[in-house]
Parts: structure tokens; C-alpha cells; sequence
């Protein structure tokens, strides 16, 4: 039954304040969520229930959009904490009615043609295996469109590897790791040619960068001024690491892997690195905690629940972008022109109350102990296949829809670059207003 929205969470919040809070596990046994989390979970079922069809729609300043990347980020941390089995296939069901849509573009006039978004089929992969669904939706097969999306050596041999399906993608790190965390639950695998290319964006600092191309004015690519891989720690982004850990702790057993990954968590752990709002912070604490960094996953998850609304009102349970956003939510009531804001920062911020892994998280050699950003891990171009059906990980993992076994973004119209890279729209600046997403 779909309730006007502000209904919806009045109810909600009589439901949540008159019963007792239990934790949340997974249903093949990962770690209990915090107690925190159920009530998160619970108000973005609702606010998801009191959509038309279950998707997010909201008005970007240039009229109502229907936002499928923000709807998928919400099922997924739906389907990741628990006990909201009907509202994730609800959800599903209208965004796989429109998946064609989702994956696609338009012909935007820049002579490339109509084509494939890889960020968007990514992240439609991953959601339909983490929510224990079928991925092929009538005539698309996820997993193909993804793997078609694998660049060759075109336009150069920068590009190999990389998870971009055409020249108007506008892919980004969160793509690539997107692209990693779905192939990872496949039987093929994940490709080494998308392992090394994700391993090249490793900065000297650990961090991960969001961006791959320099853009000319004329917004095409420069490829003379653009590297394979990331050269300066000042191209670090800090949710673009928190991504780019999750992919790589699926397959933990690669070659290089090991010591990108301990960089990437220090990287995360530095005082100067730590998250200032409940998105990143969300990202984060699922991260490190995934990678078994307990105590810089609790003071991430820390900051999550100081931005959680809990006194009693229709929102109570949502998480809010910042302080300052939470200021602006007196008795736990959210403005509607700060929905989609809250929408964003609980569906991600969530994830630190112990959410597990968006993937399966392969556990570290015990003969292997590393200690700080100790060297920047990245794979020679030379070594990668240049084909898109290049030869897979030696990790590959059996196809399953379970979650993994292991515990554990702002208004719309200025928070739509990162979340939404499947409608090709590069990656966005900082901003007080703004919470980040995943595509």
C-alpha cells in the first residue's frame, strides 16, 4: 500500500517508539546491525512505500526526476540490514520495469551515438544479487552488460580494463569498484584487466582517485593530459576510496591486491581523512569494518548515529547529512524541499551501524601483516589483457545472490553528480549541502 509520504512516517514513527529495537543479521548469517540501524531502515522502507511505485522522485530544479540510482542505493542497504523483504521487491520491480532506461542514453549530440551507462549497469547488477534476485530483467543480462563494458585498447591502451561501456559514460572510480563488487559474485569473476585498471587508481597516499580524464573546455577528453593512473595524492577522494577498499576486499586474493588494501585503510584511518558528514562516514565505517578496522568502523558509526533523528516525530530514524542539517529538523521533522538530502545521507550513512560488505569479503592471509601506506599498489599496463573478455581472477566467485557473510548523500539538484553516474554526470565537488552516492 502506497501512503502519502508524511503519513507513512508518522505512522512509522509510533511503530519505532512503541517497540522494542532489536538488532538486524543478515540472512546467511553476517553480523548484527546496531540497534540504531533498525529504525533508519525502517523510515526508508517508508519513505520508499510512499513513492509512487517505490522509486524516489523528487524536483532537481528542472522538474520532477525519477532518480533509479538513489532508489537502488536505498534497496540496497534495504536488503543488506534485513526485514524488509517486501519493500526491496517492490522497489525492484518498478526500476526493472524501466532497466532498459536506466542503462541507456540518448544520443546527447556529442556524435558518439546512443549507448550504455556501465556505472548504472553496475550498480543494477550488484542490487539484484545482493536482494537475491534474477539478473537477467526480459532481454538484459545484467552481467553481459557489464562485461561489454570493458574497454579494450580504445581509444588508447590508458583505457584497458576499464569498466566505461562508451565514450559518453562519464565513468569514474565509483564505476570501476562498482563494476568489481558485482563481477566478484559471479562464477567468471573479475577480470584481471578491471583489477589492475582499479589498482592504477591507487594515489601515492593510498587514496583512491574519483576521476580518470583532464576534460577540455570543448568537454572532450584530453588524452594527451590524462594518465592510466591516479600520479598525486591531491586526486585522493575520500568515498572513492571507501568504494574502491569494499571492491578489492572481494578479492583479497589477488596478486597486489594485499598491500593496496592495507594503504587504502590507512589512507581512510588518518585524522586529517576522516568523514565530516553521514554519508562518507557511512561509506567508511562499512568499509573498514568489512576489512576488520572494528574500532575505526565504531567511531565512524559514532558519527552516523550523533546525526540520527530521535526524538519523537514523523522522521524519526532518519539520518541527516550534518549538524547543520539536523538543526534544521527540530522534533525529528525533515523539511520536504530536504528529503531527497535525508534519503541520501540514511541510505548510505546506515551502512556504518553494521551493515555487511556490498560484496563478499575474502579473509586476509594470515601469513600477511602490513603497516601504513607503505607503497602505492598498482598493475603494469603490460600485463593486462586488452580484450573485454580478458582472462578472470584467479578469485572468481561462485554466482550467488546471498549477502556476504561477514558484519559489518544535500538537495537533489546539487547532489545528482556522484549518485548519478548511470545518467552520465561526472563526479562533484564538495559541499555542505550536498550528500554523496555511489551512482
Amino acid at each position: 500500500m502506497n501512503l502519502p509520504p508524511r503519513l507513512t512516517r508518522s505512522l512509522l514513527a509510533g511503530a519505532v517508539l512503541g517497540t522494542a529495537i532489536v538488532g538486524l543479521g543478515s540472512a546467511d548469517g553476517a553480523a548484527a546491525a546496531s540497534p540504531e540501524a533498525t529504525p533508519a531502515l525502517a523510515w526508508l522502507a517508508g519513505e520508499l512505500d510512499g513513492t509512487a511505485d517505490g522509486i524516489f522522485v523528487y524536483d532537481s530544479g528542472f522538474g520532477d526526476f525519477t532518480d533509479y540510482g538513489l532508489t537502488l542505493d536505498a534497496v540496497l542497504a534495504l536488503a543488506l540490514g534485513g526485514g524488509h523483504a517486501a519493500q526491496v521487491d517492490a522497489s525492484m520491480d518498478a526500476v526493472e520495469s524501466s532497466i532498459a532506461e536506466y542503462i541507456s542514453h540518448p544520443d546527447f549530440g556529442d556524435g558518439n551515438g546512443a549507448g550504455k551507462y556501465a556505472g548504472s549497469a553496475s550498480k543494477a547488477l550488484l542490487t539484484e544479487q545482493v536482494a537475491g534476485r534474477p539478473t537477467t530483467i526480459g532481454s538484459v543480462d545484467l552481467e553481459t552488460e557489464v562485461r561489454s563494458a570493458i574497454r579494450g585498447a580504445s581509444p588508447s591502451s590508458r583505457w584497458t580494463g576499464r569498466v566505461d561501456a562508451d565514450h559518453g559514460d562519464f565513468s569514474n572510480g565509483v564505476t570501476q569498484s562498482l563494476a568489481v563488487l558485482a563481477l566478484s559474485r559471479t562464477s567468471g569473476g573479475v577480470p584481471a584487466a578491471v583489477r589492475d585498471f582499479l589498482l592504477e587508481q591507487q594515489c601515492p597516499d593510498g587514496g583512491f582517485r574519483i576521476s580518470f580524464d583532464v576534460v577540455k573546455p570543448d568537454f572532450t577528453i584530453d588524452e594527451a593530459g590524462s594518465t592510466r593512473g591516479c600520479t598525486t595524492s591531491a586526486d585522493s577522494d575520500l568515498d572513492a576510496t571507501a568504494f574502491a577498499l569494499e571492491a578489492l576486499l572481494s578479492i583479497r586474493d589477488d596478486d597486489g591486491v594485499p598491500a593496496a588494501v592495507a594503504d587504502a585503510i590507512a589512507f581512510l584511518e588518518l585524522p586529517a581523512n576522516a568523514a565530516t558528514n553521514a554519508n562518507t562516514a557511512g561509506l567508511h565505517g562499512q568499509a573498514l569494518r568489512a576489512a576488520g578496522e572494528t574500532a575505526a568502523a565504531d567511531a565512524n558509526a559514532a558519527k552516523v548515529k550523533a546525526l540520527q533523528l530521535t526524538d519523537p516525530g514523523p522522521d524519526v530514524g532518519a539520518i541527516v547529512f550534518d549538524a547543520d542539517a539536523k538543526a534544521a529538523a527540530p522534533n525529528s521533522t525533515i523539511a520536504p524541499a530536504d528529503l531527497s538530502q535525508a534519503w541520501r545521507a540514511t541510505a548510505q550513512g546506515v551502512l556504518a551501524l553494521g551493515l555487511p560488505s556490498y560484496g563478499p569479503v575474502v579473509a586476509p592471509p594470515t601469513t600477511t601483516s602490513t603497516t601504513g601506506p607503505t607503497t602505492t599498489s598498482t598493475a603494469a599496463a603490460s600485463t593486462t589483457s586488452t580484450s573485454a573478455a580478458a582472462a578472470t581472477s584467479s578469485t572468481a566467485k561462485a554466482t550467488s545472490g546471498t549477502i556476504p557473510k561477514t558484519g559489518s548523500s544535500a538537495h537533489a539538484e546539487v547532489s545528482i553528480g556522484l549518485l548519478l553516474v548511470g545518467l552520465g554526470l561526472a563526479a562533484v565537488g564538495q559541499s555542505r549541502l550536498r550528500g554523496r552516492g555511489s551512482s
